[in-house]
């Protein structure tokens, strides 16, 4: 099978499946709510094709496609490394049909490591440990058919720090898989009788008090990914937009707009500019704001010592990016087009860049490394920094 077809019909599966679950169940015991995906990354690894439900919504919707290249089926568990062979898994997967759900598999380097960093893992209930493990938490072998992964937690340590992924459902096949067998697969993973009564797949019934951590979780999980793309990563805060108006302090935000150059000192080259935010002021004037990935393969957002501490090349090119789209606003005939088209107003922006996480964005040598640019508006804000002030309702905005 094709990977574009593979893709097709895992998206068409899971849009109709959720449709159907939600004319059938409404699961509101216990104060529970049932939560739909909003997106699924379906996967090229190597000798598999994978697929994985992101995303958070109250009512089911049509699945956004979103594509991501990893080497493996065993990088998806690999959180650190890139080799498939070094450390020791706490499962070695092979055959066909085995699943793993409603647990927290890690290894014993993770635990206790995470100063609240990860707020989902309090939410389970069964966690396996991997004494002396590292590397892949769920090795991949060269016989494995067809296996899913449903509401589990993937937590891996290194030296100094750990890291946590939520998977709320996800799935691996062998990449000779027919459409037939593929259908086969999706069936069994929804409709398979357990002595317990019918489990939820793909949704998932939690308290309504543990949705913000459930959205947190999908945010960091995406950010601390290898292979994503910085659009996903936008498309994934325009589908639940709290997460930017809380961090932020905003009242609403434009996404991606399309800003044609009218006017400029002869020096562009370019046919338009697209921002990958506005956010608007309580003021009613907009910020700047540009995605970066979070980095993961720089050990720090910074370099050079203390008294010559600035930022690499990585967060620059972010930088100069907001200087480029500042730019574009100084010139009347492109705010007058900005104001027509969105209805946005440029008064003394903040250029507000995204990037980095908590293990390579150091507070106090970013501070350091802000010195050079005091008087430009500029702010550098990593991920995880949104991700906290998401969930506990306090803007991370510098007066």
């Amino acid at each position: 099978m094709l990977f574009d077809t593979f893709a097709l019909k895992v998206c068409d599966f899971w849009t109709r499946y959720c449709q159907e679950l939600r004319a059938r169940f409404r699961i509101d015991e216990n104060g529970k709510t049932l939560l739909y995906p909003t997106t699924i990354l379906v996967m090229e690894c190597g000798a598999h094709f994978g697929y994985e439900l992101v995303g958070v919504s109250t009512s089911p919707v049509k699945l956004a496609i979103k594509k991501r290249q990893i080497s493996s089926a065993t990088q998806f568990f690999n959180i650190f490394s890139d080799d498939d062979n070094d450390g020791k898994p706490i499962f070695i997967v092979n055959g066909r049909r085995n699943s793993f759900q409603g647990l927290m598999l890690a290894h014993e380097s993770a635990n206790g490591v995470t100063e609240g960093r990860f707020p989902i893992a309090d939410t389970f209930d069964t966690k396996l440990y991997c004494k002396g493990g590292r590397g892949a938490l769920v090795r991949v072998g060269s016989e494995a058919n067809q296996f899913f992964l449903s509401d589990c937690v993937l937590a891996e340590g290194s030296e100094i720090f750990a890291r946590y992924r939520y998977v709320q459902h996800c799935g691996f096949l062998i990449r000779t898989t027919t459409a037939q067998e593929l259908e086969n697969f999706l069936q069994w993973v929804c409709f398979q009788p357990f002595d317990d009564g019918f489990r939820l797949q793909g949704a998932i019934a939690i308290p309504e008090a543990d949705r913000d951590i459930l959205i947190m979780s999908h945010l960091q999980s995406m950010f601390l990914s290898k292979g994503i793309h910085e659009t996903t990563i936008g498309d994934f805060l325009n589908q639940h937009r709290d997460v930017i108006n809380r961090a932020f302090g905003c009242t609403d935000f434009i996404y991606e707009p399309y800003l044609r150059w009218l006017e400029h000192d002869g020096s562009v080259t370019d046919t338009a500019i697209n921002p990958d935010l506005l956010i608007r002021r309580p003021d009613g004037a907009y910020d700047i704001v540009d995605l970066k990935l979070a980095g993961l393969s720089h050990r720090r957002i910074t370099k050079g010592k203390r008294n010559r501490r600035r930022f690499i090349d990585y967060v620059n090119e972010g930088v100069a990016q907001l200087t480029n789209y500042k730019f574009y606003f100084d010139f009347p005939l492109n705010a007058k087009y900005a104001l027509e088209t969105y209805g946005v107003t440029i008064n003394h922006p903040n250029l507000i860049l995204i990037v980095g996480h908590s293990e390579n964005a150091d507070q106090q040598e970013v501070k350091e490394a802000m010195k050079m640019f005091r008087g430009s508006r500029l702010q550098v804000v990593d991920y995880d920094a949104v991700a906290r002030a998401y969930l506990h309702r306090k803007s991370v905005m510098q007066n």
